[in-house]
């Protein structure tokens, strides 16, 4: 009886040593890095909104392996085409997670040679603060656009005349449409916006129209990560033997947690003599109508941030509020109900010149032209400009052209002192953490 007990016992070891060697590597050993969101469970309410941001900034900030999904071509990393990191957080890190990067981070944008860097689009990393606030914005302009473009074909049918409307949405033109009385539109004279009118507020072409759909791409082009929402649930798109890489639920979490990062403020220094200057650099600023494309403010109507769930056309979404639940600093409401957002931007795409033009046209958009970078939190967000070319402040200015040549040469005429206050005041709007 004892003999056979120890022969049991052995059979079990060898079999347990079996089985452990063919075992998952997510059991013991090498394990996969993300930890997977359910969306059932955020819309059944299981995951409380604090719980939900801190597993986004995870998945931010993780960095993924092979058992992830993460895939690099033919097993390397091309810094060119991606995939060209391991996690968000390797370019948006400065001065915190979810901020902006140095020159080193650059990643590349329409590449026309997989192997040349010298044919694609350099792309320096721009900062998410706020960016709840940012996709709002433009959500209710490209409302108000559709509404006047609707309005327009509503009154030439009944008129049986053509209508003209000028479309201006939160004190920002986008030039102006004609409405026929057949239904037809002609859109000739539109500017800085897609001809369907939707602002598209993200990237610096402009061509971005939600977080949730930046943070798709992003994750598919810099890691092969791909999202379910992508491809399909248990597609292996890749071929790297991982399906259900990011779930639904994996990308409302990262989407939420960019969306209530803190909003950047103007920070004054405590030194009355250089407060002073600041606020001279602000005068300056608008002297130059650098306020033009660079609007101060703009008015939220609505300052929530709607999730809803991407593969269903009616049914829960998640609604957070940025004058409460965003981190601090946030955005205060205001007593009608609205919210001022200083975004120092009017999500607008313009013309700037050949000193800025690429090489490559992306998506459609021409090579000198580029949407207004919000600039708040640019005193935090060294080095500047689309590519990150400009080292300083001073050179960032100076290399605006097109439409903004006046601008500039309105800036250059001004004394040395009065140009050091502009970048005084331009390093006063600031990315903060409370």
């Amino acid at each position: 009886m004892l003999h056979r007990y120890i022969k049991c016992c052995i059979l079990m070891l060898f079999l347990g040593g079996w089985a452990a060697a063919f075992s998952s590597p997510q059991d013991f050993g090498d394990r996969p890095q993300a930890r997977h969101v359910s969306q059932e469970d955020i819309e059944a309410g299981k995951i409380p909104v604090p719980e939900l941001l801190k597993a986004g900034e995870k998945l931010f900030s993780t960095e993924f392996n092979r058992l992830d999904g993460l895939n690099p071509r033919n097993g390397n990393f091309n810094r060119i085409i991606g995939p060209d990191t391991q996690s968000c957080a390797d370019c948006h890190f400065r001065p915190f997670v979810g901020a902006a990067g140095p020159n080193i981070a650059n990643v590349f944008a329409a590449p026309l040679d997989d192997t040349r860097l010298d044919t694609s689009n350099p792309r320096n990393t721009n900062h998410m603060f706020g960016s709840g606030a940012v996709e709002s914005l433009g959500i209710e302009m490209t409302q108000e656009l559709l509404a006047l473009e609707r309005q327009a074909k509503a009154e030439a049918k009944t008129s049986g005349k053509d209508v003209t409307v000028a479309l201006t949405t939160k004190g920002v033109n986008f030039g102006s449409l004609t409405a026929h009385a057949d239904g037809s539109t002609d859109k000739v004279k539109v500017v800085g916006v897609d001809l369907n009118l939707v602002i598209k507020p993200f990237s610096r072409k402009g061509i971005v129209r939600t977080i949730r759909q930046f943070s798709i791409n992003a994750n598919n082009l810099h890691f092969g990560m791909q999202a379910v929402e992508l491809i399909g649930d248990f597609i292996d798109g890749d071929d790297d033997g991982v399906v259900n890489e990011l779930t639904v639920g994996d990308i409302t979490a990262e989407t939420a947690w960019q969306a209530l990062l803190p909003t950047p403020v103007q920070v004054m220094p405590a030194d009355p003599k250089q407060a002073e200057l600041v606020r001279r650099g602000e005068a300056l600023f608008a002297q130059a109508a650098c306020t033009t494309c660079h609007i101060p403010t703009l008015t939220l109507k609505r300052p929530v941030f709607r999730l809803p769930n991407p593969r269903v056309n009616t049914g829960k979404e998640l609604t957070l509020d940025l004058t409460t639940q965003a981190k601090e600093p946030r955005l205060a409401r205001n007593a009608d109900g609205t919210a001022t957002v200083a975004l120092y931007a009017d999500l607008k795409r313009h013309e700037m010149g050949p000193e800025l033009a690429e090489a490559n046209v992306q998506t459609g958009v021409a090579p000198s032209v580029f949407i207004t970078v919000p600039l708040w939190g640019v005193g935090s967000t060294a080095p500047w400009l689309h590519d990150g070319r400009a080292t300083t402040l001073h050179d960032a200015i100076v290399l605006h052209g097109g439409e903004a040549e006046l601008s500039r040469k309105a800036y250059q005429a001004f004394s040395d002192r009065d140009q050091r206050a502009v970048v005084e005041f331009l390093k006063s709007l600031q990315l903060v953490q409370k």
